[in-house]
């Protein structure tokens, strides 16, 4: 617990820090939140305390999708999942990197026009440097875990759901995001996104 405190106390004096230097990872926080450079366009102070709350990931409608593209295997070593449905035109994209002999490998399926289809890739370098960049900043734990970035449906055309889980030796983390990714949970998702040429 006093770790924990450090660490906040750290990160209110020092926001700009790029990565976290040890101890315990903070969890989701309101107040190291607000010191956190990415989650500044959303307004962190105006957020309900649910924001913070515990979500869960839909691994059961990711391991339909994965069972009906064909692509499903135990995952053995560190993961980031982000599952993203669209309801504009029902399509339905999981993604899942996993650490392994150093690289992150992605698996991914997607679904369009009722046909699931599946693919492997590798993060490029300088994306994967990124993603571990990501996963060791203290402001990626500390974000909301379900974030809507615009106050009404009708604001946001793309009606895009995002999931994402981070099981990592840091920690794990199960996140929410409706309508635009936003702060640092949302430029893992659209690292992954981007690695896995998701449009």
């Amino acid at each position: 617990m006093l770790v924990r405190v450090v660490c906040a106390a750290a990160l209110v004096l020092a926001p700009v820090a790029p990565a976290y230097a040890g101890g315990v990872m903070p969890g989701p926080s309101a107040t190291v939140s607000a010191h956190c450079p990415e989650m500044a366009m959303v307004h962190v102070d105006s957020l309900p305390a649910s924001a913070w709350a515990p979500v869960d990931y839909p691994a059961a409608s990711e391991d339909a999708l994965r069972a009906a593209a064909g692509d499903s295997h135990p995952i053995a070593g560190p993961s980031v999942h982000v599952f993203r449905t669209d309801a504009s035109d029902g399509r339905a994209v999981s993604v899942i990197a996993e650490k392994t002999g150093g690289a992150w490998k992605l698996s991914v399926a997607d679904s369009r026009g009722g046909k699931a289809i599946s693919r492997k890739v590798t993060l490029r370098p300088d994306r994967a440097h990124n993603l571990d960049v990501i996963l060791a900043d203290a402001c990626f734990w500390a974000e909301p875990t379900d974030l809507s970035t615009q106050p009404s449906d009708a604001a946001c055309p793309e009606a895009i759901e995002m999931h994402l889980e981070a099981l990592v030796p840091q920690g794990r983390r199960s996140a929410a995001q409706h309508c635009s990714p936003s702060g640092l949970t949302g430029q893992v998702a659209e690292l992954l996104w981007n690695g896995a040429d998701i449009e």
